[in-house]
């Protein structure tokens, strides 16, 4: 079995590094929400909410 990293706490979690991705992408590249959330399913395969993009940007992570 594989390790997790120390900031993945629940066995499905998004890591900080999205986090920050997300919040880079909203702060510093200007990118409207809904091609944010095209984006991050074409590289994940996964489609992230617009309430976890709006929570990352808010809780203050490190970009």
């Amino acid at each position: 079995m594989a390790l997790f990293l120390s900031d993945v706490t629940a066995s499905v979690q998004y890591g900080d590094r999205l986090r920050v991705m997300a919040v880079h992408q909203t702060n510093y590249q200007f990118v409207p929400m809904d091609t944010r959330l095209r984006l991050f399913e074409d590289i994940f395969g996964h489609r992230l909410t617009e309430a976890f993009i709006l929570r990352a940007m808010w809780c203050g992570c490190p970009v």
